[in-house]
């Protein structure tokens, strides 16, 4: 009677003891999917500066983008009547292809771009100059 007894509490203790396993396995198993993750992430940050030289670029060119302006929002203020005031984009192609840049848009008919069309190299960046007429 004594051994059944024994026998008993080596079954509970051993179903307690996979219980802990079965745990430990998943907690490894997560800490190794966030280290994977970790090293994605540093791998995808290093190649955004080696590429782009910076990681939005490299998250706009995942998305999708082929063409970016690096400061997509310059305020050149308002001309005075019959002058005019120029601003400079950085354009970025995001592509290793030639990007032609045929027209710009704008919310209002005061803003003109020159010399149009400009193609934007593989992979470069292209001064892009916009101008703002008064009047």
């Amino acid at each position: 009677m004594g051994g059944a007894a024994s026998q008993t509490r080596t079954d509970e203790g051993t179903g307690k003891i996979g219980e802990s396993k079965g745990f430990r396995e998943l907690f490894v198993s997560l800490l190794g999917m966030t280290g994977l993750l970790a090293v994605v992430v540093t791998l995808f940050v290093m190649w955004s500066y080696a590429t782009y030289g910076n990681v939005r670029s490299g998250w706009l060119w995942l998305s999708g983008y082929k063409l970016v302006a690096e400061e997509y929002r310059i305020d050149l203020g308002e001309a005075p009547a019959g002058e005019s005031k120029s601003g400079m984009f950085l354009l970025r192609n995001l592509t290793g292809k030639p990007v032609v840049v045929l027209g710009v848009e704008a919310d209002c008919s005061c803003l003109a771009a020159s010399e149009l069309p400009v193609s934007v190299p593989p992979k470069g960046i292209l001064n892009f100059r916009s101008v703002v007429c008064g009047g």
